[in-house]
């Protein structure tokens, strides 16, 4: 029995790419969640979408739309993001040698400099690994420095990217891997040597120029002043520190510092308004649009070219030309056409906070701004009308990132609707101040004061902003949580638009989950737990609640590193008090903190960081855990003359000697062991 045709939605009939773009990210989406079951299956659901696919071409072709041919369809397309996906992640399993090996690479990025090392991300020239990026830490050499381009040889081992494990940590190795690299390395001083070799394609040649531009702004500028303006228009952020992050992420303005599609829109809103003029003599006005996509890829290309600016890149570019190109433009058919390109080339690109922050911004232009139309007389004035075209602009875009904000950085800020209000203007001075620096070397002079002004002014404001009590709110949405919201803007902007009660109710409906799920959801507790850190230096954390805690680490100072890399995403989001800091001996309440041993709350951790003293034992100390830290050389075996553990902690900073050594001759002695270089942070549930 045939379907019955059936009405097709007024929404899908205006935006037909809507439905095939959600259906690709469905399929995406289910292909990451069950990938572990479809490991090498991408071929065949590859075809499965192809074969449902021409199918439902067949049907269209013979009859009317039914809902057994749109059910098709969608299928076709949830299938091929699944296959897509798979196909990928297939690819990107490198299984890296597991001993050293000497490689030739290309630096493809800026050299970021710390206290003993210079990190660069290297592409291997040669090989079974040829086109790999790796993620490359150096120990310095005093005679050898490094550029963009450069090549070099090198002898280590590379590692698949991986988390540490600590409780609350950023998702360091996804992150890694949206951006196309996939291994990690350190390689000691020695072990590294420069050719005379250099690269030459464009991607190099102009991150040497960025070098170079960069050298031309610290002839001008200092301090924080060229930390903004190098992060802001170079996209340049090595000088960035943990304050002026708080003071950006705490006024909701932190997307001013990572260049994304809002520079690209500014500065190709510049070009556009300067070429406005000729808009309807398509003959010179194409061209010339052409050319303003050229400067938009070269800038992409100038600062790094990073995937989520790439992205956005093509977004915009997609954008305009469809736009210019045909004359019944249809805005969200373009954008959809976009993110279907973008994803059809890398389906993980959908698990980029870049690409969601830029899609939802221009989503949020797109549907809301057109319901905002200005005052009749605020159109009568073209300075007034620019004011409000670039004030609804942010204010649409925020609309729909500020959810997606909370759930990626756990904070709200309660003035960020402002703020945008406020930065976006001046990040528009700034660029095109900037863009003017380089073009007008004659007068520089008047350029580097009206760039001061404007940046004092800025972090003047961002300042007095940051200040406000309650100005920026720790929040953990959740994804449940985060996916109601958006459900109920999407039913929110529905009913704006055709008035039904239906989407009220979907409102209601989605407003009773998300209180339910607020009262039901019980978030993880910490209380009476201890964290052993894996760090570059030995640390753990001794928790009582909320309200108290206790950080200790073998090496001074290292606890103040530790806080700070804790503080916004373990500290804060757990809502708990800043810990303690404490040092040997310590004898509190609830901890006892000796040269040797560390007792909280029922649990002991023998410390071995150095040499024992060999001397007569009266009897074995009991000690769940025997933590062995560098700078202990001795034998397993000196150790259980003094120590009866249970198990024993090797931590990720010993050499590989030393670990495969102790994990020999635990399992000799017939111990657990567990080693964190593997197996990330230890967490310890201990008694009241």
């Amino acid at each position: 029995m045939r379907n019955a045709t059936f009405h097709i939605p007024h929404l899908l009939l205006e935006h037909p790419l809507l439905l095939p773009t959600l259906a690709l990210v469905v399929g995406i989406c289910l292909g990451e969640a069950f990938y572990a079951s479809l490991v090498g299956q991408s071929t065949t659901l590859l075809l499965l979408a192809f074969s449902l696919g021409a199918s439902a071409v067949l049907m269209l072709r013979k009859r009317a739309l039914e809902m057994s041919t749109l059910g098709t369809l969608i299928t076709a397309f949830c299938l091929l993001g699944a296959g897509l996906l798979t196909g990928q992640c297939d690819r990107n399993r490198i299984i890296w040698p597991t001993t050293p090996q000497t490689y030739e690479g290309t630096v493809i990025s800026s050299p970021r400099f710390t206290a003993k090392t210079l990190r660069v991300n290297v592409e291997i020239k040669s090989g079974r690994f040829a086109g790999v990026v790796i993620a490359t830490s150096l120990m310095k050499q005093t005679t050898q420095t490094l550029h963009p381009g450069d090549v070099i040889f090198f002898h280590s081992q590379v590692e698949t990217p991986r988390n540490n494990g600590n409780p609350g940590e950023f998702d360091y190795a996804a992150w890694l891997k949206n951006q196309g690299i996939y291994g990690t390395t350190f390689v000691y001083q020695n072990n590294w040597k420069k050719t005379d070799s250099t690269s030459t394609n464009i991607r190099t040649v102009l991150l040497r120029y960025r070098e170079g531009l960069l050298e031309k702004y610290k002839t001008f500028f200092q301090g924080d002043k060229l930390t903004v303006l190098a992060a802001l228009t170079l996209g340049d952020r090595r000088g960035l520190n943990d304050e002026f992050r708080e003071l950006f992420a705490a006024t909701g303005t932190s997307h001013i510092l990572a260049l994304s599609g809002l520079h690209l829109s500014i500065l190709f809103g510049f070009f556009l308004w300067v070429v406005r003029p000729l808009r309807n003599r398509r003959r010179i006005y194409l061209p010339l649009l052409l050319i303003g996509v050229v400067q938009v890829w070269l800038f992409t290309f100038l600062v790094g070219a990073p995937f989520s600016l790439v992205r956005a890149a093509f977004m915009l570019s997609l954008l305009h030309l469809t736009q210019a190109l045909r004359r019944d433009y249809n805005a969200l058919n373009s954008l959809s056409l976009a993110l279907i390109g973008i994803l059809l080339v890398s389906p993980t690109a959908l698990f980029d906070v870049g690409l969601q922050l830029s899609f939802l911004a221009l989503l949020g232009i797109l549907l809301i701004a057109p319901k905002l139309a200005p005052p009749t007389w605020v159109s009568r004035f073209w300075g007034l009308n620019f004011v409000y075209d670039l004030l609804r602009t942010s204010f649409c875009a925020q609309i729909l990132t500020l959810p997606l904000i909370a759930y990626y950085f756990n904070s709200f800020s309660l003035v960020g609707l402002f703020t945008g209000w406020l930065v976006i203007p001046f990040a528009y001075a700034i660029l095109l101040l900037a863009l003017l620096f380089f073009c007008l070397p004659f007068a520089r002079t008047v350029l580097v004061s009206l760039l001061n002004g404007t940046m004092d002014t800025m972090l003047q404001c961002l300042n007095f902003l940051s200040s406000w009590d309650y100005a920026s709110i720790t929040v953990v949405p959740g994804k449940v949580f985060t996916l109601l919201i958006y459900g109920v803007i999407f039913f929110l902007l529905t009913y704006l638009q055709n008035r039904h009660a239906r989407n009220l109710y979907g409102i209601a409906c989605l407003l009773l989950c998300g209180a339910i799920y607020y009262i039901k959801y019980t978030p993880p507790a910490y209380d009476n737990t201890i964290v052993v850190y894996k760090s570059s230096s030995p640390a753990i954390h001794c928790i009582v609640d909320k309200q108290l805690s206790y950080l200790w680490s073998m090496r001074k100072g290292h606890a103040e590193q530790i806080l700070r890399s804790i503080r916004r995403t373990f500290i804060r989001t757990n809502r708990m008090a800043q810990p303690q800091l404490v040092e040997v001996p310590q004898k509190k309440e609830d901890l006892i903190l000796l040269p040797h041993v560390l007792a909280f709350r029922g649990k002991r951790i023998g410390l071995l960081s150095e040499k024992i003293r060999q001397g007569a034992s009266a009897s074995l100390l009991q000690v769940n855990y025997l933590y062995i830290m560098p700078g202990y050389k001795q034998d397993l075996s000196t150790a259980l003359n003094y120590f009866a553990p249970d198990s024993i902690i090797l931590d990720t900073s010993l050499t590989d000697f030393y670990r495969t050594k102790y994990s020999t001759e635990a399992a000799e002695n017939a111990i657990p062991c567990y080693d964190m270089k593997e197996r990330g942070a230890l967490i310890l549930q201990c008694g009241k």
